[in-house]
């Protein structure tokens, strides 16, 4: 993406946000009152009213982030330099995981469980990428959940209350896929197959 576009569903007006030109990776601060978007080598931050511009931390060789938590006291957590690290926004701190790959490997897409500090991540060779999960607190290599190409998004059913996984790929799982939220809770998601 070259630049940062904002247009809303029900108006014909697109804004161009200002900062950076060459923003790619974009995702959302959960209230949606911010986007963050890797550019340059760093990792920034602007509000949806294009003021508080900010460069959070060095991201070289970036390959996706997420985001949970609030706008001033929440985490991001990203893809730099064939690893994946955290950034505490109430300290400014990076701290990158203990997730070991071998050398011809590298870390994708990181993103959130909805609860807990668990997270999957594309990981593998870049031509054939798969699903891991891991979480915060893990070392060594994340547990293969299924072979896709592409990041994928979770969504909470709003009558049901359930968690659906979205994702694109050839292969469909003939059971909910099970994630280990924490040592001792396991939770059982839905998979959503968007051919």
């Amino acid at each position: 993406m070259n630049l940062i576009e904002d247009k809303h569903v029900r108006s014909s007006n697109l804004r161009i946000l200002p900062g950076k030109e060459t923003a790619y990776e974009l995702f959302w601060s959960p209230d949606s009152s911010t986007i963050g978007y890797l550019s340059d080598g760093q990792l920034h931050s602007i509000s949806v009213q294009g003021t508080n511009h900010n460069v959070l931390a060095a991201a070289p060789d970036p390959a996706g982030a997420a985001w949970r938590g609030g706008v001033s006291d929440g985490e991001i957590f990203f893809a730099s330099a064939r690893s994946l690290r955290v950034l505490d926004l109430a300290t400014r701190k990076v701290r990158e995981l203990a997730l070991k790959l071998p050398e011809s490997e590298r870390a994708l897409q990181p993103v959130f469980l909805p609860e807990g500090d668990g997270f999957v991540y594309l990981g593998g060779p870049l031509n054939a990428p798969q699903l891991f999960q891991s979480s915060l607190r893990a070392s060594g290599a994340g547990r293969f959940l299924l072979d896709t190409h592409w990041r994928i998004e979770f969504a909470r059913h709003p009558r049901t209350g359930q968690w659906h996984i979205f994702y694109l790929g050839s292969l469909y799982p003939s059971t909910p896929l099970q994630f280990d939220n924490a040592a001792t809770m396991s939770r059982s998601f839905l998979v959503t197959q968007i051919a």
